[in-house]
């Protein structure tokens, strides 16, 4: 919403007028309009552009197509070498899949994590990431896990949902009465913390540095308290 200004009944308030008895303004707000625009990465064309009232939701394009590559998704986050489309021969699948195994260390470790002890053959040679740790079995991870960074991350949950997120500094584990469950479509940003038998619902965000010990209901933001000042320092 955008705020238009104070009303007294369907008239803006003038603040120069004088108060001469007990009165109500109240803020006026018009709903915002924004723009969804769709980017075929360079492979067949770009749906059209849509307007969407706020908290409305975008309608889901007609698939682009281009000979030799098969859509598999739109994603606003991740990097346009992977997030659009991919090539549809073996060859293709094969370099897609090398260059990001070999460039990017957030995502041998994703894989390691998905073929269990086997990664024992290649770990030696094609690092993980180093103190980016998954102690959770892959049948209990689902699909589409993004980690951001990943430096001294800490997955320790009972099971994670699918289009998982997850940034540095993060650490989600045990407490004496047992360990989180994450649902589908959250995103935990850098040092968030995230403890206990606990349930994180679906569509949560977790904002930077946010301590969670205590459930999560769907579709919500949560964040830490922001910094604020405690002590005043004294000045020669």
């Amino acid at each position: 919403y955008t705020f238009a200004g104070w009303f007294v009944g369907e008239t803006e308030y003038d603040f120069a007028t004088p108060i001469t008895e007990s009165i109500v303004i109240k803020a006026a707000w018009t709903i915002n309009t924004y723009t969804v625009t769709f980017d075929a990465n360079g492979h067949g064309t770009a749906p059209a552009v849509q307007s969407v009232t706020a908290e409305e939701t975008a309608s889901e394009p007609t698939a682009p197509e281009t000979t030799g590559y098969t859509f598999v998704g739109w994603d606003k986050d991740i990097d346009a070498f992977y997030r659009v489309v991919i090539g549809t021969s073996p060859y293709k699948y094969a370099l897609a899949f090398y260059r990001l195994f070999v460039t990017m260390t957030e995502f041998r470790s994703v894989f390691y994590m998905r073929i269990g002890h086997w990664s024992k053959l290649f770990s030696w040679f094609w690092k993980p990431m180093p103190l980016l740790s998954f102690s959770i079995k892959s049948k209990n991870v689902g699909g589409g896990v993004f980690v951001q960074h990943g430096w001294a991350t800490v997955v320790d949950a009972e099971r994670v949902g699918k289009n998982f997120w997850v940034n540095q500094n993060v650490t989600i584990g045990w407490r004496k009465d047992g360990h989180p469950i994450i649902g589908d479509n959250v995103r935990i940003g850098s040092g968030a913390v995230v403890l206990g038998k606990i349930t994180i619902g679906d569509n949560v965000n977790i904002g930077a540095n946010a301590i969670v010990v205590e459930d999560v209901p769907s579709n919500c933001t949560v964040c830490s308290p922001k910094a604020q000042i405690v002590k005043y320092h004294k000045t020669e």
